[in-house]
């Protein structure tokens, strides 16, 4: 079985030892009530611990940080502002401060003068490329989802992911959003955090420097049996991973149980069920990004795609394979930059592209199609305006791209391949692999693809032995091409044969294992005994391919002309054909052994005497069965020369020889019928092969479809509901519709609205007695319609309000001689978007003619000089004549006092409620502007349409 999603491990162990020289990373994200929690995790958290933080928390722009003068009374380890170039060192905890996007380099920082919409994802996403294994990710209190997609990223690159009890949190989001996309079961209160981190930088060390877990022969033991548990509960086979990398992963999961031996950990795993889960989903998280390796995709762009369509047949569909997807940004990827390859040729395909992996959960995510909004750091302005949909804080694929691609759950090594490709990728996959699995990738992959196909590999991946197979196409970014001239011997394959041949190869070429001495011993005689007293034999599986031969089988065996096969019917010698063929036939439908004893067989020296056995070989928990033959020779007999006498070895008797003739005959005749058997069992299995590909094919399509129905129900559902809500949204739209028309018509306000155009598009029925306005005109300009006003720039004032934004206000005159007052303001919509004016006309005609009045009788006053004043119920004076000023010592400029003080005016609430249509005389005390009170002979009389203020004339005493 083959994993086809990428393995938790750093590039290689030389890699990972460097960086234990290096301090550990711990990255902290945190946002509303984050604060609380640092202070309580620094107090617990001691220095000394070959680990530096660096804090990213949500922070208002443009204001200072206060996180050093807060966190310095709670740790003692030094607090500083991440600059660029600065270097990371032990014992320091740096925060980046807001408006600031940071990541790490080689080890020091790089600070830019931008801000990212997830500043924690953007963050851990770096750190977790650059040291890789030696981060530690940890998610506080906090509102949102940022941190889930960075902290993804860091436990995929092998580093530790810690998230605060959500129960202990003043904002859960952040946490809860963490644990789902990370499943980790490092979920502690934030005291509890340090010794736990404290404990994995211990373990990380012991395993880093050697002293982490050994296979020793009981261990290599526990291993095998974690790999058949593996097997048994989730049909995934790591047999033939590399030790090292599956090592570190258990060592992980015994320090998350707090256990020292494999072998405890076995029996964890014998009773857990649900542990096996956890330990597969650990092996198999999957690091990916869009466009991973840009020149590399570069490449794929000007070079190999143009290279694949250059003699493309319209019509024609083009296959690509994308095997060990992870969640679809690789695969996205390869189909935007088909898509834009097509444009810029202007050219149609067919394209279809099969996206795979093991990791069901992952071709989930692959299937939605949905991003968070930190893939904007791997593409592209353009090509995220061309190929995906903003929404909320995610990208969404778009439609068009997402139709290219069928993803499937399917097990490279285990499943039947996909067949007719143009292209495969399988990048960065087979280094975690043993040489001979990724052999068996490759005979895999050049039996799918067609001639002249393009394999696509990732950089640290090479062809090795399988140079035959293809010719490099771009050494340096891992393209290779596949040769026509080599002949596939994938086709037929069985996964759990290739498993017993690797299983049965030479110890040179199989990972060596340390074992006990009595083993050795042991061994050692078995091969012994083997080499020199075995006979010649060949195992094989139930189609008769040889998966393992032992000693000198040239006598027997002879590979035959044309297509090479190792395959025991084509290779048995003719005198052998037949036995074998019977043989191996009753063998597997008896499941006994079958023996053929004394065959002659002829060579070019002698006659020789063989014994055949045919055997079944069985192992444990084997679903296919393996086939021994063995060849043990009897006496043999020379061929002597022409010259010389000899006795017929077939006997004298003339019957005999007629037997012999006949049996010669019906086995070149078997021989025959086994020939045209061989090719109908070569054709049919070919058939077989093409239909077991297009059954998966169908399968995916099959999947894809429940996958589109599903949201097609969901989207379905969406729609229901927003139909309701637009439903509800017309009946408001119509009640205010209704309301605003109702309040044009009934509104003594003539308003007219105008669109950025000043073309007319809405008014109230008052309008139409300033401009001769018919329910046609709407959609023309005012300045086509036929005004009653005497003013000719209305629209240049409306103008003057859209270019300025302002406010005109006019009085103008109608022709009928009434007056208005008109006030044009912008019109702005809900969005605040200035989209035209609109302007009202009031009549103002009795207020002027008021005011007219009012100014005629003020003339009369000035020019009589009559002492006069207006006051109110109030007692408030509402006019004073100038005379009266002059009188009280005041100039014509000031003001006298608005209220009655000391006046003698007590009486005139009870004049107001006496004598409302009376004239009263007497007198009345009025201050002067020194201050002293001053005694006048008044003329009261009630004035205004309720009587409801007087006039005094005052003359003095």
């Amino acid at each position: 079985m083959v994993s086809a999603s990428n393995f938790v491990e750093s590039g290689s162990e030389k890699e990972h030892s460097k960086l234990i020289n290096f301090p550990y990373v711990a990255v902290l994200g945190s946002s509303a009530g984050g604060l609380a929690a640092l202070e309580t995790f620094f107090t617990n958290m001691p220095d000394g611990q070959n680990l530096c933080f660096v804090l990213v928390m949500h922070m208002a722009e443009n204001h200072d940080s206060p996180i050093k003068e807060i966190l310095r009374n709670f740790t003692p380890m030094r607090i500083v502002e991440a600059s660029n170039g600065m270097m990371l060192e032990r014992d320091t905890i740096y925060y980046i401060s807001a408006n600031r996007e940071a990541k790490i380099v080689k080890g020091s920082f790089e600070i830019s003068m931008t801000r990212s919409p997830s500043p924690i994802d953007y963050f851990m996403k770096a750190v977790a490329e650059e040291k890789r294994s030696s981060v530690i990710g940890m998610i506080f209190s906090g509102a949102g989802s940022d941190g889930a997609q960075g902290m993804r990223a860091i436990r995929s690159t092998g580093g530790l992911v810690m998230v605060q009890d959500p129960e202990s949190a003043d904002h859960a989001s952040m946490p809860n959003s963490a644990i789902q996309a990370t499943e980790t079961e490092y979920v502690f209160a934030p005291r509890e955090m340090p010794r736990h981190i404290i404990k994995w930088i211990m373990n990380e060390g012991a395993i880093a420097s050697g002293d982490g877990l050994k296979l020793r022969t009981e261990s290599a033991v526990d291993l095998q049996r974690i790999i058949f548990l593996l097997k048994s509960t989730t049909g995934h086979d790591f047999t033939f991973y590399k030790k090292n990398t599956i090592k570190r992963r258990l060592e992980r999961r015994m320090s998350a149980h707090s256990l020292e031996l494999l072998s405890d950990y076995v029996r964890f795993l014998e009773n857990d069920v649900s542990e096996r889960a956890r330990l597969l989903k650990e092996l198999l998280i999957g690091v990916t990004n869009f466009f991973r390796d840009t020149e590399a995709f570069e490449a794929l762009k000007h070079e190999i795609i143009p290279h694949i369509l250059k003699d493309y047949v319209p019509g024609k569909p083009l296959r690509m394979w994308v095997a060990g997807c992870s969640t679809g940004e690789e695969a996205y990827s390869i189909a935007i930059t088909v898509l834009e390859v097509c444009r810029d040729l202007n050219l149609h395909v067919d394209l279809k592209i099969f996206a795979s992996d093991i990791d069901k959960d992952a071709i989930e995510i692959a299937r939605e199609g949905r991003f968070p909004i930190t893939i904007n750091h791997d593409v592209s302005e353009e090509r995220l305006a061309n190929f995906f949909h903003l929404r909320a804080n995610e990208y969404q694929i778009k439609k068009e791209v997402k139709e290219l691609i069928i993803f499937s759950h399917h097990d490279v090594g285990r499943d039947p391949p996909f067949s007719k490709l143009d292209m495969i990728s399988c990048r960065n996959l087979m280094i975690y692999m043993e040489p001979v699995l990724q052999q068996k990738l490759l005979r895999i992959f050049h039996y799918s693809l067609l001639p002249g196909g393009i394999l696509f590999m990732g950089n640290s991946e090479t062809i090795g032995e399988a140079a035959g197979m293809f010719t490099t196409f771009d050494k340096r970014w891992k393209f290779y091409e596949r040769k026509a001239s080599y002949v596939s011997i994938a086709r037929g394959a069985d996964f759990e044969a290739f498993r017993n041949f690797a299983l049965n190869q030479p110890e040179h070429q199989r990972p060596a294992t340390a074992l006990p001495r009595k083993m050795a011993i042991r061994e050692l005689s078995q091969d012994f005994l083997l080499t020199h007293f075995a006979p010649p034999s060949v195992v094989c599986d139930e189609l008769g391919d040889i998966v393992y031969i032992h000693g000198r089988t040239s006598n027997y065996l002879e590979p035959p002309s044309g297509e090479a096969r190792l395959n025991i019917f084509a290779m048995a010698k003719d005198d052998l054909k037949l036995e074998v063929s019977r043989g191996f036939q009753k063998a597997l439908s008896t499941e006994q052994s079958v023996r053929f004893s004394d065959i002659k067989i002829k060579t070019e020296t002698q006659i020789l005497n063989v014994d055949i056995t045919i055997r079944l070989l069985t192992r444990p928990q084997q679903p296919s069965r393996m086939v021994m033959v063995t060849f043990e020779e009897g006496l043999i007999e020379p061929i002597l020369d022409e010259n010389t006498y000899h006795v017929d070895y077939l006997g004298r008797d003339e019957h005999v020889r007629e037997i012999e003739r006949e049996l010669l005959f019906t086995r070149e005749h078997m021989q025959t019928l086994v020939e045209q058997l061989e090719t109908s069992n070569e054709e049919l299995k070919s058939m077989n092969e093409e239909l077991q590909s297009s059954n998966e094919e169908l399968q995916s399509s099959n999947e894809e479809l429940e996958t589109a129905k599903e949201e097609l129900q969901a989207v379905n559902e969406e729609l229901i509901t927003v139909n309701a809500e637009l439903h509800e949204k017309i009946e408001e739209l119509s009640t205010a519709n209704n309301d605003l028309d109702n309040f044009l018509s009934s509104s003594s306000i003539a308003t007219i609205f105008l669109d950025r155009h000043f073309l007319i598009t809405r008014y109230s029925r008052s309008t139409t007695r300033i401009f001769n306005l018919i329910p046609s005109d709407i959609g023309r300009s005012l300045g086509d319609i036929v005004s009653q006003v005497r003013y000719e720039d209305v629209l240049k004032d409306a103008e003057e309000v859209l270019n300025n934004l302002s406010v005109v206000e006019r009085m103008v005159e109608m022709r009928d001689g009434r007056w208005l007052f008109m006030r044009i303001t912008p019109y702005k919509t809900s969005e605040n978007v200035i989209d035209g004016v609109v302007i009202g006309f009031s009549d103002i005609s009795e207020q002027r003619r008021l005011e007219r009045q009012a100014s005629i009788l003020h003339r009369i006053v000035e020019l009589g000089k009559i002492p006069v004043l207006v006051f109110d119920k109030n007692e408030s004076i509402l006019y004073t004549s100038r005379q009266l000023h002059q009188m009280l010592g005041y100039s014509e400029g000031e003001s006298l006092p608005t209220q009655f003080e000391n006046s003698g005016f007590e009486i005139l609430d009870k004049l107001f409620k006496a004598t409302d249509q009376a004239l009263w005389k007497g007198k009345i005390n009025l201050q002067e502007k020194t201050g002293s009170m001053k005694e006048f002979s008044a003329e009261i009389s009630p004035v205004g349409e309720d009587s409801d203020l007087r006039v005094v004339v005052v003359t003095p005493s």
